[in-house]
């Protein structure tokens, strides 16, 4: 991510009043599906990060 930041989101801010917006999906899947345990992981970690509550939802 650093890469991304320096090399593109850096340059767009260098023009003034530049709005930039950044938008990072994460797709994973299991065969088997996600232990409850791994799912309550990734919710908390979400969340300390500051994830858009509707967007940490898993599907069964």
């Amino acid at each position: 991510f650093d890469a991304i930041l320096n090399a593109v989101v850096m340059e767009l801010q260098r023009t003034q009043g530049a709005k930039v917006k950044l938008t990072l999906e994460i797709e994973a899947e299991a065969t088997g599906g996600f232990p409850d345990s791994e799912v309550s992981v990734v919710r908390d970690n979400a969340k300390q990060l500051k994830f858009k509550a509707e967007s940490t939802g898993f599907e069964d």
